[in-house]
């Protein structure tokens, strides 16, 4: 077993340090599943032929909820269910789905004149980037998937998939504090993309099943999906009524927008949609030409739709001062509202023309005039 350091990049998005990891290089049949040996009492006793040549790890998984907040709020009210923030849910599951859809049902939809604006002026229900952090992306059903779509059960190969799957997006500095790999040509990252595969496949059942459950109520489900998450983006298109992707993310990258809206034509969407405008570093600074130099690349990427990134709250706020409350500490564009001078100057202009440009482009039928396929894999060089 040889063992190096990794050095995984400060992050300026994110303000994170750079942070050490060690690597560590397994002999390929050297591991073993212990799991039947540990006892009730989670103890284990096992034996080693150790010498001067060889050296053994041993490690321990142990599932459990780690509390996450999306809306983290430090009080310890609970007068209410809305109380003391909002806790994520496992995104691998229909289980997770399923929690969501039970907290609409039970404390908002639950007001039938609620239902019926929905029915009025909804279209879609809409689900944001994933920004979930954990130590490794998973749901108490993933060891089942792994072993029905893959053949073999994941135990073994746990040390091979606990770095880089966690949340890409979000923990860029912090994929992990060991990289296991494999003595031999691919290393084992053949085992990391079936430990995706049920990750996609998981996820997929979560996107399903709030697709569902939106139908029901006469809406289609928007969704970035698979956004940060260490999964392909293109397979999962499908399965949403209007898939979205972000300028962040994008760099504006007019090939970056085909490879998204090439699925989504394929898959037959009518609206390719993205969220427009959410630039770092340009808070208050991103004038309204530069903005439609940019929803000009998506439509010529094939989006054609925009959802502007975005409004903040436009009253007094506590312990502000002018211009008020600004989201994401200042840190993103752009807070379109009467305190922005383009907004009594040309900014209606220019939502009339994205919206006419929107119409025409949804009413047209897009034309591919080449496919190519893009699998993405550990083992891509």
């Amino acid at each position: 077993m040889n063992t190096s350091t990794v050095v995984n990049p400060a992050s300026s998005l994110f303000s994170t340090p750079a942070n050490n990891a060690t690597r560590l290089v397994l002999a390929a049949g050297s591991l073993v599943d212990h799991t039947d040996a540990v006892g009730v009492d989670g103890k284990v006793s096992l034996s080693f032929n150790v010498s001067e040549h060889s050296t053994y790890r041993l490690f321990a998984y142990y599932q459990y909820q780690d509390l996450v907040k999306n809306l983290d709020i430090q009080e310890s009210s609970t007068g209410s269910i809305f109380d003391n923030g909002s806790y994520t849910v496992d995104h691998f599951s229909a289980r997770g789905a399923q929690t969501t859809i039970d907290f609409w049902e039970n404390y908002i939809l639950n007001d039938t004149d609620i239902k019926s604006l929905l029915h009025e002026v909804g279209r879609y229900g809409w689900e944001d980037s994933i920004e979930i952090k954990s130590n490794i992306s998973w749901s108490p059903s993933l060891p089942d998937i792994c072993e029905q779509i893959n053949g073999y059960q994941l135990r073994k190969y746990l040390p091979l998939v606990m770095y880089g799957n966690n949340n890409p997006g979000v923990q860029p500095s912090y994929p992990g504090n060991l990289e296991c790999v494999l003595d031999r040509e691919d290393q084992g990252q053949g085992y990391v993309n079936d430990f995706r595969a049920a990750l996609e496949k998981g996820y997929q059942v979560y996107l399903d099943t709030l697709s569902a459950w939106l139908e029901g109520l006469g809406l289609g489900y928007s969704a970035q999906v698979s956004y940060n998450l260490p999964i392909n983006m293109e397979v999962n298109i499908n399965h949403v009524i209007a898939p979205e992707c972000e300028s962040l993310a994008f760099n504006n990258n007019i090939d970056g927008y085909r490879q998204f809206s090439g699925v989504a034509n394929l898959a037959q969407k009518n609206v390719i949609s993205n969220e427009m405008g959410a630039n770092l570093e340009k808070a208050f600074a991103l004038p309204v030409s530069e903005l439609l130099g940019q929803i000009n690349t998506a439509f010529a990427g094939g989006v054609n739709q925009i959802v502007l990134h975005g409004q903040s709250y436009t009253g007094d706020y506590h312990k502000t001062t002018w211009p008020g409350y600004t989201s994401f500490f200042i840190l993103f564009a752009e807070s379109y509202y009467n305190k922005q001078p383009a907004w009594g100057h040309g900014f209606s202009d220019a939502i009339d023309y994205i919206s006419r440009n929107q119409y025409i482009l949804q009413a047209g039928q897009p034309r591919t005039d080449i496919a190519l396929y893009n699998g993405v894999s550990m083992t891509d060089p």
